[in-house]
């Protein structure tokens, strides 16, 4: 079910089970460039660059933004 595929990319993406964080990380995963003055996913309030950049660019090097897009889909059927 639903919480089933929310528990699966939450693994993938290294974040505890939290809906709004994973849809906050594909998001920025989903765009073709992610720019360092965004503000983090983890809502920490930091820009990206001081905060979460090398996770979402590890992440980056194996999940591109056509994958994170069909997942962020997914999430919210």
């Amino acid at each position: 079910g639903n919480l089933g595929v929310l528990a699966g990319f939450c693994e993938l993406l290294g974040i505890d089970l939290d809906y709004e964080q994973a849809v906050s990380d594909l998001k920025l995963l989903a765009r073709k460039n992610i720019k360092g003055h965004a503000a983090c996913p983890c809502g920490s309030g930091k820009r990206l660059r001081k905060c979460h950049s090398r996770k979402l660019a590890d992440l980056r090097e194996w999940m591109l933004p056509f994958m994170a897009q069909r997942m962020l889909g997914r999430l919210k059927e």
